[in-house]
């Protein structure tokens, strides 16, 4: 993400990462391993884990991590996937006319 973040900032482009899945130990040695400019959001509080059990992990053949979304300018969800999956991240900037 940080390598897609770098690439499209200067195009109003702004990533937040969210984890609510890992206890904050393990989330911050994977963000000490895998060092961002942008701003990363731990949560794992019991309510951020009741919804991604409930919400997310019930979809059959996915997984909630990573659920991905791209905001436009206009503030409505772009584009949402599951996984780690770039590519769909490059296809929806390109709808946005971001290249």
């Amino acid at each position: 993400m940080q390598k897609y973040y770098e690439q499209y900032k200067e195009q109003n482009f702004v990533i937040v990462a969210v984890n609510n899945s890992d206890e904050p130990n393990i989330a911050r040695e994977f963000i000490k391993e895998h060092p961002s400019t942008f701003p990363i959001v731990l949560d794992n509080s019991p309510e951020a884990m009741a919804i991604q059990q409930q919400q997310y992990q019930t979809l059959i053949g996915m997984t909630a991590v990573p659920l991905n979304y791209l905001i436009g300018p206009d503030g409505k969800v772009a584009c949402a996937w599951y996984g780690g999956d770039m590519g769909m991240l490059v296809e929806a900037l390109a709808l946005l006319g971001i290249k």
